[in-house]
């Protein structure tokens, strides 16, 4: 989690902004409507520290068991409790960048918010219903909080249906699922604590550096809306399929240069997962070493790598990879 292109490989854990919060102050149940809204609003102004589980599938599986701590203003700190390589690791986000402490190697890593690129509220919370049916229920309780037990049904029957329990009060997301259309169940979000603060709470302190740490800064990329002002910017020619599968759409386009070498991200999604398609010239594979997960889905066409980053089951994996060799291969 090292640099921005990690973090945007872990957005599919994060997809409904857990970590955002509201106070409905009505008691009786609010519509589908209000809860989708208010769940990808991230407004701010409320104060909690928790402990919860994060996991991810895709192309290679992970989980990760941090100490979270947010703040009224939206900067999150974090600390990773588990796996054990990975514990003490600090990660402090102010919504514009990211900087990650490492203290057993003595690393610090900065690099772009995934939050400063996160699609508008309303065009989000649309495409979400454009893509799938949601039931509101009365959830189970999830560390000590009542919940309410959102349902999303795809309405392509390849992606997998997802469950989210939610605090009745804040709207936090305590607990998230998916079922695959073979009935395999996975957990990707647990919550083992929470408690809530009218003052921000700051246990996790920012390490102490000096000369012996190593500082990395990963350029912040420039962020354009379409892929011909991506294409000419980093000097490639990736294509878009003219309609991309299972109701996704491409929203942002990421211009980087690592080491002077040009690295094309698009950002996809259906409103509630998202999908990463990194692109580098063939020449340039150098860079991308640790930046994307070891088995990422990839293939290579007219001189260009493209790797595919996701949170999705195998099949509407590789319907979304395909969809892109097609668009790729061959000349125009």
């Amino acid at each position: 989690m090292a640099n921005s292109f990690c973090t945007l490989a872990r957005t599919a854990v994060f997809v409904l902004g857990v970590g955002s919060a509201v106070c409905i102050q009505a008691q009786s149940t609010p519509s589908v409507d209000t809860v989708l809204r208010k769940l990808v609003e991230r407004p701010r102004g409320i104060s909690y520290t928790s402990v919860q589980q994060f996991q991810s599938l895709g192309s290679r599986s992970f989980s990760r068991k941090i100490r979270l701590e947010m703040d009224r203003s939206g900067t999150s700190r974090s600390i990773v409790l588990e796996p054990l390589t990975q514990q003490g690791t600090i990660s402090i986000d102010d919504t514009k960048l990211v900087h990650d402490y490492l203290p057993d190697t003595k690393q610090v890593f900065e690099y772009a918010s995934q939050r400063r690129y996160e699609m508008q509220a309303s065009k989000r919370a649309a495409l979400m219903k454009q893509n799938y049916t949601f039931e509101l229920l009365k959830g189970s309780l999830v560390a000590g909080r009542q919940t309410y037990f959102l349902a999303a049904s795809p309405k392509n029957a390849e992606l997998p249906a997802r469950n989210f329990w939610l605090d009745r009060k804040t709207m936090i997301v305590l607990r998230a699922n998916q079922e695959a259309p073979d009935g395999s169940l996975f957990t990707t979000l647990d919550t083992f604590s929470i408690q809530y603060s009218t003052t921000d709470v700051r246990t996790i302190r920012v390490p102490t550096t000096n000369s012996s740490w190593r500082e990395t800064k990963v350029p912040v990329p420039v962020d354009v809306k379409s892929i011909g002002e991506a294409n000419k910017l980093q000097g490639m020619d990736v294509r878009m399929p003219k309609k991309l599968p299972l109701g996704f759409v491409p929203y942002i386009f990421l211009c980087q240069r690592v080491e002077d070498k040009p690295i094309l991200t698009s950002v996809l999604t259906d409103g509630i997962s998202l999908v990463i398609l990194h692109t580098v010239r063939r020449a340039d594979m150098s860079v991308m070493s640790g930046r994307v997960p070891d088995g990422t889905p990839s293939f290579t066409a007219r001189s260009m790598v493209f790797f595919l980053v996701n949170d999705l089951p195998a099949a509407p994996r590789q319907v979304l990879l395909r969809s892109f060799i097609d668009a790729n291969s061959g000349s125009r």
